[in-house]
C-alpha cells in the first residue's frame, strides 16, 4: 500500500514537471541571456536595413510619360527616375518667362521717363532771351533811377518825365522777371513718373515669383534621386495614372548598413551602452560572423506581446555583397 502511494506521488511530480516545461516553451520569445562558465552574454534578434533610404511619391496627380530606371539600377543624386506628362507646366513656364521680359521692358520705359523729367530744363533759346530781357530791364531801371534821383527833390517830381521813366523801367523789369520765372515754373511734376517706376518694379517682382512657381511646378512632375543609391522598388508604369502620395519608388544607400533589434527587455537594455561591440550572424550566412557597434538605444519603450522592449540600432562595420535588406540575424552583445 505504501509503495503504491509513493509511486503515485512520483507520477504526479513528473506530470507537474512536464506541464511546466510545456508552458515555458509556449511563452513569447525575447532576447535571452546565455549563461556559461564566463560572463553572461545577451543575444537578440535583429533585422538588416540600409542606413539611408527614402520611399518616393509625387506631390501631384498625373500620367506617367517616362520610366527612366529599373529596379536594381544605381542612380546619382538629382537623376530623374519617373517623369509625368508636363506639357501644361512647360507652357506655364514659357508664359512666365515672357511675362518677365515684358515687365523688364515696362520698368526700363518707366525709368527712362522719370530720368527725362528729372533732367528737364527750359527751352534754351527762350531761356537765353528771357535772361537777356531781365538784364536789359535791370539796366534800364538803373538809368531811370539815376535820372529820377537828380530831380527827386523837386516838389512836383511825381509829374516829371523822370518819375514816369522810372515807373516804366520798373514795370518792364518786373515783366521780364516774371517771364523768366514762368519758364522755370513749367518744370513737370515727377511724382507720377516715380510712382510708375515703383509700380513697374512691383510688377517685375510679381512676374519673378510667377516664374519661380512655374519652375517649381515643373520640377514636381519628375521624381529625382535625393542621393546616390540603388532603386530597390519601382511601381511606375508608362501611361499609368498616379495620385499624389502614391508610392512610386524606393531609393536606398546599400553601402552603409545598420541592424535593428526590438526585443531587448528593460532588464537587458540597462546592460547595453552606445559604442559596445557586437557580433552578428545572419540566418542566411550562418558560417560568417560580422562585427558592429551599438549606435543608438531608444529612449521610448515598445510593448511587445506584453513585454516592455527597446529598439537598439547597430552600425554594421563589416560588409558583404551577399547582404540583402531585411535579412534576419542573431546579435550577440559582447562584454
Amino acid at each position: 500500500m505504501n509503495t503504491k502511494i509513493i509511486s503515485l506521488a512520483l507520477i504526479g511530480l513528473l506530470a507537474v514537471a512536464i506541464s511546466g516545461c510545456s508552458a515555458a516553451s509556449a511563452a513569447t520569445p525575447t532576447a535571452v541571456v546565455v549563461a556559461d562558465d564566463g560572463p553572461q552574454t545577451i543575444l537578440s534578434e535583429g533585422r538588416l536595413m540600409p542606413r539611408t533610404y527614402v520611399e518616393m511619391s509625387f506631390l501631384t496627380t498625373g500620367q506617367v510619360s517616362k520610366v527612366l530606371v529599373t529596379e536594381g539600377d544605381t542612380v546619382k543624386k538629382g537623376q530623374s527616375l519617373v517623369q509625368l506628362d508636363d506639357m501644361q507646366q512647360q507652357q506655364a513656364l514659357e508664359k512666365a518667362k515672357l511675362s518677365i521680359e515684358q515687365a523688364q521692358v515696362n520698368l526700363a520705359s518707366a525709368q527712362h521717363n522719370l530720368e527725362s523729367l528729372v533732367g528737364w530744363s527750359p527751352n534754351k533759346s527762350q531761356l537765353n532771351a528771357a535772361q537777356a530781357d531781365v538784364a536789359n530791364a535791370n539796366a534800364a531801371v538803373k538809368v531811370a533811377q539815376a535820372a529820377y534821383d537828380k530831380v527827386a527833390y523837386e516838389p512836383d517830381v511825381s509829374g516829371m518825365p523822370q518819375s514816369l521813366g522810372l515807373e516804366q523801367a520798373t514795370n518792364n523789369f518786373d515783366k521780364a522777371k516774371a517771364q523768366l520765372d514762368y519758364l522755370y515754373s513749367t518744370r513737370p511734376d515727377v511724382t507720377q513718373a516715380a510712382n510708375n517706376v515703383e509700380a513697374a518694379k512691383l510688377a517685375l517682382s510679381s512676374a519673378q515669383l510667377d516664374l519661380e512657381n512655374a519652375q517649381h511646378m515643373l520640377e514636381r512632375m519628375a521624381l529625382q534621386a535625393p542621393f546616390n543609391g540603388t532603386v530597390t522598388t519601382l511601381n511606375a508604369r508608362q501611361g499609368s495614372s498616379v495620385n499624389a502620395g502614391q508610392p512610386m519608388a524606393t531609393v536606398a544607400d546599400l553601402t552603409h548598413w545598420i541592424v535593428k533589434t526590438d526585443d531587448l527587455t528593460e532588464l537587458q537594455v540597462v546592460r547595453i551602452k552606445v559604442g559596445q561591440k557586437v557580433s552578428i550572424v545572419f540566418d542566411a550566412l550562418p558560417d560568417q560572423k560580422f562585427q558592429g557597434t551599438v549606435e543608438q538605444i531608444a529612449s521610448q519603450y515598445v510593448e511587445n506581446h506584453g513585454d516592455i522592449t527597446y529598439t537598439v540600432t547597430i552600425n554594421l562595420t563589416d560588409l558583404d555583397p551577399a547582404l540583402r535588406w531585411g535579412m534576419t540575424a542573431t546579435v550577440e552583445f559582447l562584454d
